[in-house]
């Protein structure tokens, strides 16, 4: 009993909730700096899409006899972004910011 009850708590909470708030999160801050709503969804897109697909295909190689293609990839799109984050902090866009909207 307690292991199912684990189970659909997991899946409520890695399924459900976590990209709801990100993408909530995503879509206000996208409203808050009055983003074109076309370049939203065309950004949001080109981001999600590979994403989705290479942790979708990854997860559907992995078993529970051998889930190491669906960690593996978790930890290297994870160690991507991070890195990508910091690059582009570092050497990036650094644009002053104009706040009289």
């Amino acid at each position: 009993m307690f292991f199912s009850l684990m189970m659909v708590v997991r899946f409520w909470f890695l399924g459900v909730y976590v990209p709801t708030s990100t993408a909530e999160v995503t879509a206000c801050m996208s409203g808050i700096s009055h983003m074109k709503f076309l370049t939203f969804v065309l950004s949001w897109i080109t981001v999600t899409l590979p994403y989705t697909i290479i942790a979708a295909y990854a997860g559907s190689i992995s078993s529970l006899d051998n889930p190491k293609p669906a960690i593996l990839t978790a930890v290297a799109l994870t160690s991507f972004f991070w890195c990508g984050w910091l690059l582009l902090n570092r050497y990036g866009f650094r644009k002053a910011v104009n706040s009289e909207l």
